[in-house]
Order: structure tokens, then sequence, then C-alpha cells
């Protein structure tokens, strides 16, 4: 588990900004900043968790076109957030589907990804894209990593097909603290597109991402990046090959 993902998560989680304020948390260990970020984000959800409940319950006696319009007109993207951990996931689902894309979006924003991995891995792949899609292009990465940190493998690689620039692809990585989630995703490009993965990664800062998952490969993983080295610059050879020395090959 990435300490540096656990340290990027809980910044976005809480919306702190000033970074050089709150560096002491990269004391901490992967999992004590995963449980610190988990825990306090549950201990604000209990003071009003019954209140939201309760919402949920009336919400039951509305149609669900109704309670969308509610949603955007009246309780905004946080409440609305909230309320969806209260709801069944049929009626949850049937109310995003009347909502509009950027509220969508926004409202995922306030989504505990823990609290809420049955919507989203429930969610069908054209509205996942639609939320995907939005996320990134409100530089929302942070959240888009939450839930490929909730999500089975086979949902995962479709939501890489969704993103189709590296350096977005490189942003959200940042944020995934279990980096074996993005190993499928990366062994189903091509060789052309992992060439030009690691090339924009190792020049924009995000190596050390990418040695990570590369120290995850299985053997065949292995062989297959092993003949790609030849088409990459000598520094990043070298680096690579670092990585996989002693691993079996």
């Amino acid at each position: 588990m990435s300490n540096e993902a656990q340290y990027n998560k809980f910044l976005a989680a809480f919306k702190l900004e000033d970074v050089k304020k709150f560096s002491f948390l990269k004391k901490l260990e992967a999992q004590e900043l995963e449980d610190l970020r988990i825990g306090m984000q549950e201990s604000l959800d209990a003071e009003i968790s019954q209140q939201f409940e309760r919402i949920a319950k009336v919400a039951k006696f509305m149609p669900n076109f109704m309670n969308a319009k509610v949603a955007e007109s009246v309780l905004g993207p946080a409440i609305t957030a909230h309320i969806s951990y209260y709801m069944d996931i049929k009626d949850a689902i049937s109310i995003m589907k009347y909502l509009s894309v950027p509220f969508m979006a926004k409202t995922a924003e306030h989504m505990s990804p823990e609290k809420s991995r049955h919507i989203i891995n429930a969610l069908p792949m054209d509205l996942m894209k639609k939320n995907v899609v939005q996320l990134i292009k409100t530089n929302q990465h942070a959240v888009v990593g939450g839930f490929v940190e909730v999500t089975p493998e086979d949902r995962i690689i479709e939501i890489g097909k969704f993103i189709e620039n590296n350096e977005d692809l490189h942003k959200i990585t940042s944020y995934v603290a279990r980096k074996a989630n993005i190993v499928p995703v990366v062994d189903s490009f091509s060789d052309s597109r992992l060439v030009k993965l690691i090339e924009s990664g190792f020049s924009s800062g995000y190596g050390n991402d990418l040695l990570e998952i590369f120290s995850l490969f299985n053997a065949q993983q292995q062989k297959r990046l092993v003949g790609l080295l030849p088409k990459l610059p000598a520094s990043i050879i070298k680096q690579i090959e670092d990585t996989l020395k002693g691993l079996s090959i």
C-alpha cells in the first residue's frame, strides 16, 4: 500500500490545500493514514447520520424523478451523497439517471468510496463513464482514484478505457494506494500505449508510481515489459531494470 497515495487521498478527502501545514502526516504509515481518514469521515457522518436516514425513508414515498429534482434544486450534492448511503441500491441508481451529469459528478465528490462501494459497483457503465469523464474534466482525479480502490478488476479495466489521456491516468494513479488495482489496467493496454504511458509518466514526475506498479507484475507481464525496454530512453530503462532485478522473469 502506497504511503504517498494515502497522504494524497487524505488531503483530497478533506479538501486540505495547505500541503506544507499537514506534511507531518507523512510520518504515518499508509495503513495509519487510511484508518485516520476513514475514522474522521465516519465520525463526521455519525453526528448527522440519523437525519440522513430519515430523509432517505421519506424519499421512498416519492417518485425517483421527483427525488432527483429535489436533490438538485433543494438538497445539494453533499446532502444527496450522504442520503445515498441509506437508500436501496436500485432507487439510488434510478435517481442518478435523472440527475444532470455535473450534479451527479459533484455528488460523487462527497461520497466515501468505502461507504458507497455497493452503489459504485452496481452503477451501469454508461453512468460510470459519464461520472468519470466529468470528474476528470473538473480535475477531480482523487475521486476517480477512490472509485478504483473499491472496484472489481473487470470494471477497473472498463474505467481505464474511458481515460484516454495518459496525464489523467497518472494523476488518478497517484491517489490509488493499492497499486495492484492498476496492474490489470496497464496490462490491458497495447504495446504502443504502454510505451507512451511509461514515457509520459517518467517525464511528468510519476515514475515512482509506475515502478511500484511494475514491481507487482507477474512473470508474464514482466517478460512483456522487458520486451518493450528497447523502445524507451536509456535513463528509464535503467530504473525499470533496477525495479525488476531480483524478480522472477
